[in-house]
């Protein structure tokens, strides 16, 4: 494999990386104690306990049913691609003629750019990148295919795993690549896609890796850059001392920020919605702690590529249906919006905080959200959409109460009751719920710490258990609006109602000038 850790182990997902630190140099992984020297697995070689080789589906057990489909998808993928020997020499025009007379890897030798000087690590750009080189300390999102001389099958590839999703690893001093594989990635544009013949020196070393990894194995990959973010800037800001980030110029910080941002930027592409939010959090924390500006103009700038981050968080959280914190965050990026530049970018802002509110529910706030949006791009889709779900919100939040009133306040049948004997309470009351009186019209909450009797019915109580019970797994609904009743009857329903609700850690809100009784959750 190419991280030192992950050899013959299955490699660790894009998003299951963390998104600020990735892998630390002395995580321990799958088969490799953590006393293991890196460079003297380089030097010496390392013995380890590794999976058999799949070369049927016969060796797959029953329960493999998914890694199998994935395996031999995974291979077939690769022989549709022409990610083969015979196919790399036929794309740098070697002829049969050359194949006969020498082995594989020495005829892409001849072909190929010596990077280090040395012949250990050679390199051949099948096809073309654009832009500049990957920068040390960057992240970088690749493709690859492994293969041996003499085998026909990769020893590796992401192509048969993680779903054929692409993977992401640190290049450059910190990297935990094998050396020659990050050599050759340093050399790569976005975009490009070369093959790297790595020698034993900068591969798996003169033992090799047994079962699986022959001694004094050269290796071949063929690796696609997809993206890189270069994060070099906030890295070196991050490792920075408190009082000296303090002292950081404006345009350190400035770097910083945005490094933090393409890297959000590149995460969140990704899927990775929870390392995405951590990053533009990152980003977010430069700007706030102790920044300071020479002139209105740098102002100006940190507010526009802050707006930017903040809204892109919003986003982000959005996606995890962390609708509080989205809130949050969006009713903070309104106070730079007059630096946004670009009525698109604020009508984003106002559509992403108008959905959190949607499911807060805030509906007054987002019907506003959504107005100014819609004056900034009419018959915008983002914009008619969320119209739609917020008046569907609404109209499910006027049914909930029109229902529960309904159940709620309903005339009750009462059979004639004979009256309790020896001091037991009469059928239809409890001792347990006793509140010193029930709701009056001027709105007393009922005290169930009091003593006092509750007289409600059977029916009510199941009705009542049953909307708060919906209502606290309900994640979008923060408050049920109460009918309001000032009939002895009612305010006996009331004081009940306060009971279950202090029971269930809700909180029952009373009568207030003339408004309707309701009950609010508390966290």
């Amino acid at each position: 494999m190419i991280i030192f850790s992950q050899i013959m182990s299955k490699s660790i997902p894009a998003e299951e990386l963390d998104g600020a630190d990735m892998l630390a140099e002395d995580d321990v992984i799958e088969h490799i104690p953590q006393e293991v020297d890196s460079k003297k697995l380089l030097g010496d070689g390392w013995e380890f306990a590794a999976p058999k080789t799949i070369e049927n589906e016969a060796d797959l057990g029953a329960g493999d049913s998914a890694d199998k489909k994935q395996h031999f998808e995974g291979l077939a993928k690769l022989s549709e691609d022409g990610h083969s020997l015979a196919e790399y020499c036929q794309a740098m025009g070697l002829d049969d003629d050359d194949a006969d007379t020498r082995q594989p890897f020495a005829i892409l030798r001849t072909k190929m750019t010596d990077l280090l000087g040395d012949g250990g690590v050679m390199k051949w750009v099948k096809v073309p990148g654009a832009g500049l080189q990957v920068p040390p300390g960057s992240r970088v999102t690749v493709h690859y295919v492994g293969q041996f001389e003499g085998f026909d099958e990769p020893f590796d590839s992401t192509y048969m795993r993680n779903r054929g999703r692409p993977e992401t690893h640190l290049v450059g001093e910190n990297s935990q690549l094998l050396p020659g594989l990050n050599h050759a990635i340093l050399s790569m544009k976005k975009g490009e896609t070369a093959l790297a013949l790595i020698s034993p020196d900068y591969a798996f070393g003169k033992l090799g890796c047994g079962p699986r990894i022959p001694p004094e194995s050269e290796v071949l990959f063929e690796v696609t850059l997809v993206s890189f973010t270069d994060s070099s800037d906030a890295d070196e800001f991050d490792e920075l001392t408190e009082e000296q980030q303090k002292r950081a110029t404006f345009e350190q910080r400035i770097r910083a920020i945005r490094a933090h941002h393409n890297k959000g930027n590149d995460e969140y592409k990704r899927g990775e919605f929870a390392q995405a939010a951590r990053s533009y959090r990152d980003a977010i924390r430069v700007f706030l702690v102790n920044m300071s500006f020479k002139n209105e103009e740098e102002h100006r700038e940190a507010k526009h590529v802050i707006f930017k981050v903040m809204s892109n968080r919003v986003q982000a959280l959005l996606q995890m249906a962390q609708w509080k914190e989205a809130a949050k965050q969006g009713r903070q990026a309104l106070h730079y919006e007059d630096a946004a530049g670009d009525p698109d970018l604020q009508r984003k802002l106002y559509t992403r905080l108008a959905k959190a509110m949607i499911y807060i529910p805030e509906f007054e706030e987002a019907s506003r959200l959504l107005k100014r949006a819609e004056r900034l791009k009419p018959r915008c889709r983002d914009v008619i959409v969320l119209t739609e779900l917020l008046a569907s919100r609404q109209k499910a939040d006027k049914l909930l109460e029109v229902e529960f009133a309904r159940r709620a306040f309903q005339p009750e049948q009462r059979s004639e009751q004979k009256p309790a004997g020896d001091g037991a309470p009469a059928e239809g009351r409890t001792n347990l719920e006793q509140p010193s009186s029930v709701p009056d019209a001027a709105g007393d909450t009922p005290d169930p710490n009091d003593a006092g009797e509750i007289r409600v019915s059977d029916e009510f109580r199941r009705d009542v258990e049953r909307t708060l019970r919906l209502f606290l797994s309900d994640p979008s609904r923060r408050e049920l609006a109460l009918p309001l009743n000032q009939s002895e009857q009612g305010r006996h329903k009331l004081a009940h109602i306060c009971v279950r609700c202090r029971e269930l850690g809700l909180q029952f809100v009373g009568v207030e000038d003339g408004g309707r009784p309701r009950v609010v959750k508390t966290d």
